[in-house]
């Protein structure tokens, strides 16, 4: 093996492989029964803490943010946007990120408002450990 080789392999991989997704009603169930809340921007993140090496998100439009043509572009950058910033997200949570009524922001935006609230839930989830210990 080369030390290029060795070099790309240590590389982030901006990937959105399909593991890191919360899939089916039990795993969003659980996220919201004990999640963390927190608000940034039209966007509502609900984070609890999981016992994985990675973390994982879901994903929910509901149908008052617009048509589904709306609904689809949103999505779309909210991956792209998680797909940029998921290795700088602080330690390993399954999040759900709920969308409120909005125009379409740009993937930068997008990009600070959600480690805006993982920054939130982060310290509020150490802070309830912390107590519990």
């Amino acid at each position: 093996m080369s030390a290029s080789t060795a070099n790309s392999s240590r590389q982030r991989r901006f990937t959105l492989p399909r593991h890191l997704r919360l899939s089916g009603q039990r795993q969003f169930r659980a996220v919201f029964e004990n999640a963390i809340r927190s608000s940034a921007g039209p966007l509502l993140l609900y984070g609890v803490a999981n016992e994985l090496e990675h973390p994982r998100y879901g994903l929910t439009v509901p149908r008052a943010v617009g048509t589904a043509v709306k609904r689809n572009r949103i999505k779309r950058l909210l991956r792209e946007a998680i797909r940029h910033t998921r290795h700088d997200w602080p330690g390993t949570y399954d999040v759900v990120i709920r969308v409120r009524p909005h125009s379409p922001l740009t993937v930068a935006d997008y990009q600070a408002h959600i480690l805006r609230a993982l920054d939130s839930i982060h310290a509020s989830w150490t802070k309830a450990n912390a107590k519990s210990k």
